[in-house]
């Protein structure tokens, strides 16, 4: 039972060393751009943190790593989820009133805000 206990993790083990392998590139192309990037199981995260007044430069690289991780999930037989995808802006109320950025063009779609919110989803 114990032996067999051990290979059931062994498998677990190298198939979680496999996926870090397989996402570590991932990572690298985030970096490449200047965002931040965060996972957990299935979900990724890719997120900016920039003053107001280079809101529209933070969303140009960010629609830049967006396009080149598309690219790279197409090469890899995966997809970007659209209906998930998401730009949000956090930021006091103060400071979210002088955004300027109301899009956000990518090649497979454009992300537009929603009545006005700040909260932007992709459709």
């Amino acid at each position: 039972m114990e032996q067999r206990s051990w290979r059931l993790l062994s498998s677990r083990s190298r198939t979680l060393l496999l996926f870090l392998l397989y996402a570590a590139e991932l990572f690298d192309i985030i970096a490449s751009l200047g965002p931040n990037g965060h996972s957990y199981a299935d979900d990724t995260q890719v997120y900016i943190s920039a003053p107001v007044v280079e809101s529209q430069q933070a969303a140009t690289r960010l629609a830049e790593c967006i396009e080149l991780l598309v690219r790279w999930m197409g090469q890899n037989g995966l997809k970007l989820n659209a209906k998930k995808t998401q730009l949000l802006w956090l930021g006091s109320q103060h400071q979210l009133a002088k955004l300027t950025v109301s899009q956000l063009p990518l090649v497979t779609t454009t992300l537009s805000s929603t009545n006005g919110s700040h909260s932007v989803n992709c459709k």
